[in-house]
Order: C-alpha cells, then sequence, then structure tokens
C-alpha cells in the first residue's frame, strides 16, 4: 500500500469508473490467484492466464473503438477510393488517401524485411494485424480515460498467435523473430501511438498546423534512432549493463521463452485460446453495459490495467484513495466543488515533481544517490 500524491493528482481527472474499475479487477486478479490456490488450479501451466486475458480484453476494446466510429470510417473509405464524402481532410496531419497509401506500402515493406529474416510471409500482415490492434485499444484508452501508467505486461501478438497455431506450426524462425520483436510490445508503456495522437490533440486546441507537427515527428524518429544507436553502447560500456535493468529484463525474458518454445514444442493451447474468447467477450459485454446502463461501475480499460499491468501492485492504492475522495466530492458537493477542489490535486502533481527533481539535482551535485520519487 503506496502513497503516491503525483498519482492521486493525476489520477483525480481520471473518469470514476476506471479508477473503480482498475482496483476492483488488481483484487480481482488477487482473488483469481487465491481459488487457483484453493482449488489446485495454479498446477494449470500459465493459470490464470493474466497475458491471454488482457490480450482477448484489448482486441475486444479495439473492435468496440471500430465499431463505434463505423460511419466515420465508411466515409474515409469514400474519400479514399472517390467518391462523394462529406469529410475534408484539407486540415488533417496527411490527406486520408496518402495516410492509406503510406499504410499499405509500411505494410509491403515490413513484408519484405521479415520474409528476408526468415519469417513466414503469411504470417507478418496476422502479426502486425494484431500488434495495430493493440495499438488502436491502447490508444482508445488513453485518449478517453487518461491513465497515468498503462505498462501492460503480455500483451502482445505472440500470446495471441503462439496460443491459436502452436508452437510447432510456426516453426523455429517464426518463434525466432517473436523474440527479436519483444523488445517493441513488452510492456507498451512506452508505445508511440498515444503520444502522438495526445500531440495532434494538442495542436487542434492550440491551433497548430498538424502538418508541420507530422513532419517533425517524422524527422523526430530519425534522430531519435540514430541518436540512440550511439548513446545505448556508450552508456552500456561505461556503466556496464547490469545498471540497465529492464533491458537485461527484455533480453532474458525474450529468450527464456524462445528456449522454451524450441526446446519443448507444443500444439495449439486450447484453453489459452479460449481465455482469449472469454475475455473478448467479456470486454464487449461491459462495454455494452456501460452503453446501456449510466449507473454501470465498470470499463474495459480498468479490467486491462487491472489483470495485466505489473505496476498496478504498485499503485491500486493511489487509484483507490483517489477514487474514494472524488465520489465523496461529487455525491455531497457536485460538479461545482468538484471544479473548486481541482487545483488542489494539480498542487499535489507539481509538488511531487518540484521535490523529486530537487533530490535528483542534489545527488548529481554531491555525487551521490540520494532519495528516489518512485518505486
Amino acid at each position: 500500500m503506496r502513497f503516491y500524491p503525483f498519482l492521486i493528482g493525476l489520477s483525480f481527472l481520471i473518469p470514476l469508473d476506471l479508477t473503480f474499475s482498475t482496483w476492483f479487477f488488481f483484487l480481482f486478479r488477487k482473488l483469481e490467484r487465491l481459488v487457483g490456490a484453493i482449488t489446485g488450479w495454479n498446477t494449470i501451466p500459465q493459470y490464470p492466464f493474466f497475458g491471454e486475458q488482457a490480450t482477448g480484453a484489448m482486441i475486444g476494446l479495439c473492435v468496440i473503438a471500430l465499431y463505434m466510429g463505423r460511419r466515420y470510417f465508411i466515409d474515409v473509405f469514400k474519400r479514399v477510393v472517390g467518391m462523394q464524402s462529406e469529410l475534408d481532410d484539407t486540415d488533417e496531419p496527411m490527406r486520408y488517401r496518402t495516410a492509406v497509401l503510406c499504410l499499405i506500402g509500411g505494410m509491403i515493406a515490413l513484408m519484405i524485411y521479415c520474409s528476408q529474416l526468415g519469417m513466414s510471409l503469411w504470417l507478418v500482415p496476422l502479426f502486425f494485424g494484431l500488434y495495430f490492434m493493440i495499438a488502436t485499444a491502447l490508444t482508445r484508452m488513453r485518449a478517453e480515460l487518461g491513465p497515468p501508467l498503462h505498462p501492460i505486461v503480455l500483451v502482445n501478438p505472440q500470446v495471441v498467435l503462439v496460443a491459436a497455431l502452436g508452437t510447432r506450426t510456426l516453426g523455429p524462425a517464426n518463434l525466432t523473430m517473436f523474440s527479436l520483436f519483444y523488445w517493441f510490445n513488452r510492456l507498451n508503456r512506452s508505445h508511440p501511438m498515444p503520444h502522438q495522437l495526445e500531440a495532434f490533440k494538442t495542436a487542434e486546441r492550440t491551433g497548430a498546423s498538424t502538418r508541420s507537427l507530422f513532419w517533425a515527428m517524422m524527422i523526430s524518429l530519425v534522430v531519435g534512432v540514430l541518436v540512440t544507436f550511439w548513446i545505448f553502447p556508450v552508456v552500456l560500456y561505461q556503466y556496464g549493463a547490469a545498471t540497465a535493468g529492464e533491458l537485461l529484463a527484455a533480453g532474458w525474458q525474450a529468450y527464456n521463452s524462445l528456449g522454451g518454445w524450441v526446446q519443448h514444442p507444443r500444439p495449439p493451447d486450447i484453453p489459452g485460446g479460449g481465455i482469449i474468447g472469454v475475455a473478448f467477450i467479456f470486454s464487449i459485454v461491459i462495454a455494452w453495459m456501460r452503453i446501456r446502463f449510466l449507473w454501470f461501475p465498470f470499463h474495459p480499460g480498468g479490467y486491462i490495467l487491472g489483470v495485466s499491468s505489473g505496476t498496478i501492485d504498485v499503485y491500486w492504492f493511489a487509484l483507490f484513495v483517489c477514487w474514494l475522495i472524488k465520489l465523496l466530492i461529487l455525491k455531497h458537493g457536485g460538479v461545482a466543488t468538484y471544479r473548486k477542489i481541482l487545483p488542489f490535486f494539480m498542487g499535489l502533481v507539481v509538488g511531487d515533481f518540484i521535490v523529486g527533481t530537487y533530490w535528483g539535482l542534489l545527488s548529481i551535485i554531491l555525487g551521490t544517490p540520494l532519495y528516489t520519487t518512485w518505486f
């Protein structure tokens, strides 16, 4: 039970159904482990299938987002193929037709690249199609709800493909590519798509040029890749790879999985695939209930964060405190009181970060580790 003022402040802006759902499903995750220990189900490999639960719910959240925006996407399709459409894309970062052509060209480039490295050609669109579905769901979650953290563990395309097809069907070459791709879908907490969407939204609100912002993003991607290839070897050789805990974890997790897949081939995972399907349906049902009933307290995004995110163990109590305070304020004071007290919670964020920055700068000046403000 950890107390983080900045998380309480940030979470005060989040809708009540998400904060409630997140800490509720965190306790639900604990209950699953408890039931498994009591009944003996924990002897089943991968029980209670946290990765499969979260992956199925993420795919469900993507389907929900696509369904809710179906009329808009139909108009976009009409615009792309030259049919009459009411949409005007002159103020968009790029024309809709250009975006679709870039998507197709990018997928063809990925297919060529991956096939040259030994990945089956038919598997490339499946892998990256699932990846983009997860990315869309994650971005939808950030745009609609704005959770302060979303390190969603074990949610990636390989979970679905290994469960559905089995390691025997996929073969060592494809499984090796899954491991080499693990670095960009391990945690999803630094995913570029939500940040890009927030940047475009900021430009839209401030009247800035979204096209100029698009080109700034493209340039920063190229510069960022080149600088990273220079920084990582220098830092690791200077300070030692043991200081980069996250890098080491990503490495051994990827290759331990690969070793298990190759040394112990297995057929399709029927229980795992079934859990993915059940979680998919469960997320659809939650979303439908939210649409039909205003009082319904659960959100599929909270289910995903609660059952999958390792970091939820750290900040669930902060979400609970924030949820309880906000619930009491809205119940007894209404929206007017909420708006009056909002600056206080923003002050929690600013104050926490100022104090944390102070200790970090003082640590650099004195050349010795001092207090840390996280974990």
